[in-house]
């Protein structure tokens, strides 16, 4: 649902190829709608102006830091969009150069001027003779004279040939039209009913009669509910009495329980049979209160506790007494085992074998000595091919490292100043070919235009000018026909001059310039040779300061520059080579010797514990000497530890058990402190554990006994009370319904009192269905009853607006109507028809056309039209022909008229240039102009954008940053954060973070700006807080917030807290909760 120019909208984007966009009704809308209210924007531009999430809130962050432009730029292409524009006029930039570009030589311009140039060499070319080129131009146009009469005849025909047929078709649409109109004028005055009447007269008709049906139906139940409502009687005592009837069900339910009073007595004494039984076997025969025996529940869990550890305490100073002694045993076994233990001394010296063998084994100087042998000979054998590339040069490395030679940079200029001074040479040698070509042709064209010019000159114009001025003045003095003769000769001689001057005007012209060109090309001739000279001496001195400097003479027939760029990278290949052949050499003798090093401490290791060894053997049999000895030290150490290991299990065997004896001792002072505050601790000695045991059990029955027979006796108290109570309720009820005639059993009143009040309260129950029934029927009536009426009242005003009485007569005049419509729209078609016909100007013209026409006239006219069409065909077809073959005849000879053509294409290709040359500086003018204004735009509105963009940026900062200002780069700008602290940073300068972070203070400073001119579309943002904390997230909402007050902005978000937290800094904000 969108606002567009202060109306609402439902508008909807289908996926479709066109019309895509559809209203409410699925109607297709004018995509102008939306293009207006966005000015102009399209997908592109909205995205960049009003949408922000991860990727583009990225991108922009990464855009300040590789902004090295106008701030200007850097703000609005954050917030405006005029990045676009910028782009926009680059592109009318390139249209420009596309033109005309300095020194380019693919432009429009190039590409004419060389056009030009082609066409006057044709025209060169093209000579034909007069007299058989304007006979060739008499045939051609005689032939297209006839050519034009037959296509003119033809034409003629063929129109007056489809006039007629329009006119006969108009003919019948005519004669449809008058009876239409004479059909539609006795219905024409009918008022026109509104849309829909005529299917709804149908419904009201139905609808009377239903709606009568139901009425009928709805009043014979009303009146049959009421009759039997008359006859239906209620029992009012019965009725009031029937919630103490409901009410004591429970206390029956007693009552009847109470049968079993003398099983429950019977059950009763067998219960204090059982409890004299417990007590015998307590011994406690003859208690008087045997619930003095039950023991507190502590005391009683306190010796089922000590029960129930006694055998646990019992099993582990047993297993502690074995463990024991079998600890002993296996340490005096270890202490056998071990031999005389050996000095500390001698144990050092082990330590230290053990050190020295780790050491040899992570040795690698025997690789390390393989590796740099292989290292020299591979070097020695790529050095030997190294110097052999050298040649023709000899000499060792040392006079190799001191062998001159040019550097990169000094051959990279000699090259670049060869191929500058050959180019210069083939553009003079070019120049100079071109400009001897064209002074011959020059030369060529001034000798033809002075031969065509001959007799046309100014000296012998002059002189048939005197000679008509002197003939003038004899005949003025004599006035005679010899006179007058002599003066009309003179005369039409110099007209004769003078028509053949206009006429060769173009020759005289074409003469002078040919002399003024041929003069300065002569001069640019002379120029390009000087030039030609001057760059082949440049070329001779360069071949020989490269021969100087080279180190050796190249190769005959090789690039010089080329051959010593490679000698170079050949020496520099050989010099490494050189070097790491010294490296190789130092590597070997440092692998030989830590070798050495090492052979004679693992001897010296070996030696001092005194293991027994070759003192000249390598280092692999020392290792394997080593080894021996520790494995015999690492047995005996072995057994030292094993012995250790048994000496602390007997140790730990030891101390479980005296735990275990001491536990048995408090499990003893815990029995007899539990026993003895009891009637068990009576008797003399400590109580035997299998006896308190037994009475415990006994004690649990005893408590089970005594409980059920105080159960017993509680329930044959209160099933004798029920009895009591039910019976005077009984028969409190049967009084109140004045019950006669009934037995004293209390069932049989009971079952009769029950039955009373189960009949009158289903009497009540249906007398209320009827009444609810009889409501219902009521209710179902009265919209019966209004439906019916507005069925009338609708029906009556259908009936007064056609003046009738029934809706049936309504329904016939709703048929004339839509006759009537019928009609109407036909006579509108046959209109359509007979002016599509194109008979005449207008309708009426055509009607009175057609009024007058001869149907039978016009058809024989068309016939015999149809007759003429072959002869017609035929002539115009060999008069084509003819023409065709007189103007191939004539392009086939060329003459004067090629001379034309090619005359009329360069004018044509001088207009192009002039055309061209005109949108050039156009757009040359209106890049400039635009550039200006933008620039203008830009330093206009930046102040209030910076100041609200480091509003923004140091709230949604937290702060960190207070303000933004700018400082001069060259003829740029640099866009500076001032901290909190002090400090500043450039944009390049902050973390990734804080470029976001300023990214979205200046897209909320553009939409501000923007919000100035006219109404903004709504901004959009998904999901771009994720990396911010609570704060920030809370200060970016805020800024959203104010936004919202001058446009629309709509945040989208997977994070409820998001949500909440908009709510609390806009109270005004909704929240829309979207199924997935």
């Amino acid at each position: 649902r969108l606002e567009l120019g202060g109306r609402p909208y439902e508008i909807a984007r289908l996926k479709r190829d066109k019309n895509s966009l559809v209203d409410a009704s699925d109607r297709p809308l004018d995509e102008a709608i939306l293009t207006a209210e966005l000015g102009g924007a399209d997908r592109e531009t909205f995205h960049m102006m009003f949408s922000i999430d991860d990727e583009s809130l990225e991108r922009g962050g990464e855009a300040i830091l590789a902004s090295h432009g106008d701030l200007g730029q850097l703000l609005f292409s954050a917030s405006a969009g005029l990045a676009e524009i910028s782009g926009r006029l680059e592109s009318l930039r390139k249209k420009a150069d596309e033109f005309y570009r300095p020194r380019a030589s693919t432009s429009e311009l190039a590409e004419l001027k060389r056009e030009l140039d082609a066409l006057s060499h044709e025209r060169k070319e093209a000579d034909t003779l007069a007299p058989a080129y304007a006979e060739l131009v008499r045939q051609r146009d005689a032939a297209r004279d006839e050519y034009a009469a037959a296509a003119k005849s033809l034409s003629e025909r063929r129109a007056r040939e489809d006039e007629i047929q329009r006119q006969l078709g108009a003919l019948s649409h005519l004669a449809a039209l008058h009876e239409a109109e004479r059909s539609y004028a006795p219905l024409e005055a009918l008022p026109a009913p509104p849309e829909g009447w005529r299917d709804e007269v149908q419904l009201l008709q139905a609808e009377a009669i239903r709606l009568s049906v139901r009425r009928e139906d709805a009043e014979r139940a009303i009146r049959a509910l009421e009759d039997e409502l008359r006859q239906t009687e209620l029992d009012t005592a019965a009725l009031r009495n029937t919630a103490r009837v409901e009410a004591w069900r429970e206390l029956r339910s007693r009552y009847d329980s109470a049968v079993d009073i003398p099983v429950r007595q019977g059950e009763l004494a067998a219960k204090r049979e059982a409890v004299a039984d417990i007590l015998r076997r307590l011994g406690r025969d003859g208690e008087a209160d045997p619930r003095k025996l039950m023991l507190a529940a502590p005391v009683v869990g306190a010796l089922e506790d000590l029960i129930a550890a006694r055998s646990g305490v019992l099993s582990k100073l047993e297993t502690a007494g074995e463990a024991a002694e079998a600890a002993q045993s296996a340490h005096a076994q270890a202490l056998q085992a071990l031999p005389e233990r050996s000095g500390d001394r001698q144990t050092a010296a082990m330590a230290s074998l053990k050190a020295r063998l780790t050491e040899a084994r992570r040795d690698e100087s025997a690789a390390r000595l393989r590796a740099a042998r292989g290292e020299i000979d591979a070097t020695t054998r790529r050095l030997k091919e190294a110097f052999a590339a050298l040649a023709p040069w000899r000499g060792n490395a040392e006079a190799l490292a001191q062998a001159p030679v040019p550097d990169e940079a000094e051959t990279a200029e000699l090259r670049r100043r060869v191929a500058q001074s050959e180019a210069l040479r083939r553009q003079a040698a070019d120049l100079l070919a071109a400009k001897t070509r064209e002074v011959e042709r020059l030369k060529v064209e001034a000798a033809a235009a002075a031969s065509a010019a001959d007799g046309l000159g100014d000296e012998a114009a002059a002189e048939v000018r005197s000679a008509r001025e002197a003939a003038w003045s004899a005949h003025r003095l004599a006035l005679d026909q010899t006179t007058a003769s002599v003066f009309e000769a003179a005369m039409r001689r110099d007209d004769a001059v003078g028509a053949a001057r206009v006429i060769g005007a173009h020759e005289l012209a074409a003469l002078r310039q040919r002399r003024i060109e041929l003069a300065g090309v002569e001069t640019e001739r002379a120029h390009a040779k000087a030039d030609l000279e001057k760059a082949e001496k440049a070329i001779g001195d360069l071949d020989q300061e490269i021969a100087r400097i080279a180190p050796v003479a190249p190769p005959k027939g090789k690039d010089p520059i080329a051959f010593i760029d490679a000698w170079r990278a050949r020496r520099s290949e050989a010099l490494t080579l050189v070097e790491a052949l010294r490296r190789g050499e130092d590597a070997e003798r440092r692998a030989k010797d830590e070798g050495e090093r090492l052979r004679e401490r693992l001897r010296a290791a070996l030696r001092a514990p005194g293991v027994a060894h070759d003192p000249a053997s390598d280092l692999e049999a020392l290792i394997e000497a080593a080894e021996t000895a520790l494995g015999v030290e690492a047995q005996l150490a072995t057994l030292r530890q094993k012995a250790e290991e048994r000496r602390a299990e007997a140790v730990r065997a030891e101390a479980k058990l005296r735990s275990a004896k001491e536990a048995d001792a408090n499990w003893r002072a815990a029995w007899r402190e539990a026993c003895a505050g009891t009637w068990l601790g009576e008797a003399a000695g400590e109580p035997a554990l299998g006896g308190v045991k037994q009475s415990l059990k006994a004690l649990d029955e005893l408590r089970a006994a005594l409980s059920a027979c105080a159960e017993l006796e509680d329930r044959i108290a209160k099933m004798e009370r029920d009895k009591r109570l039910f019976a005077d309720e009984v028969a409190a009820v049967a009084a109140a319904l004045d019950l006669k005639n009934i037995p004293d059993d209390v069932r049989q009143r009971v079952d009769a009192i029950e039955e009373r009040v189960a009949r009158a309260g289903e009497n009540a129950r249906r007398r209320a269905e009827k009444v609810e029934a009889l409501n219902e029927a009521r209710a179902r009536l009265a919209p019966i009853l209004e439906e019916i009426e507005v069925n009338a009242r609708r029906a009556s005003a259908m009936t007064a607006f056609f003046a009738v009485a029934t809706l049936a007569d309504v329904a016939v005049k709703l048929e004339d109507c839509k006759r009537r419509d019928l009609l109407k729209a036909e006579i509108a078609r046959e209109k359509a028809a007979i002016i599509a016909a194109n008979v005449a100007g207008s309708l009426e013209a055509a009607c009175s056309l057609l009024d007058q026409a001869d149907p039978a006239a016009l058809t024989a006219e068309h016939a015999a039209l149809k007759a003429r069409a072959p002869h017609d065909d035929q002539t115009h077809a060999e008069a084509h022909t003819a023409h065709r073959e007189a103007v191939k005849r004539l392009e086939a000879v060329g003459g004067d008229d090629a001379v034309a053509r090619l005359e009329e294409k360069r004018r044509t290709i001088l207009e192009a240039v002039n055309d061209g040359a005109r949108r050039y500086l156009t757009l040359r003018a209106g890049i400039a102009a635009a550039e200006e204004a933008l620039r203008l735009f830009r330093d206009r509105h930046r102040g209030a954008m910076m100041e609200r963009a480091s509003e923004a940026f140091r709230l949604v900062s937290r702060g960190a940053y207070r303000a933004l200002t700018t400082a001069p780069n060259g003829q740029s700008e640099t866009l500076i954060a001032l901290g909190a602290d002090g400090g500043s940073k450039e944009a390049a300068q902050l973390s990734k973070g804080a470029r976001f972070q300023l990214y979205l203070a200046l897209r909320v400073a553009g939409y501000h700006e923007l919000a100035k001119s006219r109404a903004p579309a709504p901004l959009v943002a998904d999901d771009i807080m994720e990396t911010f904390d609570h704060f920030r997230a809370e200060e970016a909402l805020r800024l959203f917030a104010d936004m919202g007050r001058v446009g629309q902005v709509i945040y989208f978000t997977h994070h409820q807290h998001l949500a909440e937290l908009a709510k609390a800094v806009c109270p005004e904000a909704r929240v829309h909760e979207l199924a997935a």
